[in-house]
């Protein structure tokens, strides 16, 4: 289970079986200092045509809770394309560049088309995974009041899935910050999944 893609803020750069589909469906909760309760419910979808190429989808809903109003939306669509660099081997890293393109789609996307650029990492050692993702997402970014733009930042994450049992679970800690590239601070995160 742990060579196969995750779309959680962490990726593995293991792209999967030639063939293989996967669906995920997920719920996200964030609240902070600076910002207002989202909840985030991404669905994704991701098919691998060649042992080393893939291609997928993800769309979006987006909660927003401000004072006594609630607001919600789709934010772009993303349509990907997965390229892995090299073949997986037990004791070296693995290397996949992922190219996203954004199309403007829903109330809260950025009314225009942007690309995302990322190069993920993925080292196993045992029962442990190790990963580093960096990506950098183009475009004009919104300076409406309430969004979830994304763009014109830089984004770097590390984390580790630990598998105590035959590979066939998982636990996962990530790291990641984004620098907006913009009048915003450093966003540091955590995110802990099984």
């Amino acid at each position: 289970i742990l060579r196969t893609r995750s779309p959680l803020l962490l990726e593995s750069a293991y792209l999967g079986e030639c063939g293989s589909t996967s669906v995920f469906w997920g719920l996200e909760f964030e609240e902070d200092s600076g910002d207002f309760p989202t909840t985030k419910f991404p669905l994704h979808l991701y098919w691998i045509v060649h042992p080393r190429v893939g291609i997928g989808g993800a769309a979006e809903l987006v909660i927003f809770n401000q004072d006594h109003r609630t607001s919600s939306g789709m934010t772009n669509s993303a349509f990907t394309l997965f390229y892995q660099l090299n073949e997986p081997a037990e004791t070296g890293p693995v290397f996949t560049y992922r190219q996203d393109i954004l199309a403007p789609t829903g109330g809260f996307s950025t009314g225009e088309w942007n690309a995302t650029f990322s190069l993920l990492m993925t080292w196993p050692k045992g029962n442990w995974l190790f990963h580093v993702n960096g990506a950098y997402t183009a475009g004009d970014h919104d300076d409406r009041p309430i969004s979830v733009s994304e763009v014109d930042r830089a984004r770097i994450l590390g984390g580790v899935h630990y598998s105590p049992v035959g590979r066939r679970y998982a636990f996962l800690v990530s790291f990641s910050g984004a620098d907006p590239i913009r009048s915003k601070p450093f966003e540091p995160s955590i995110e802990l999944g099984v």
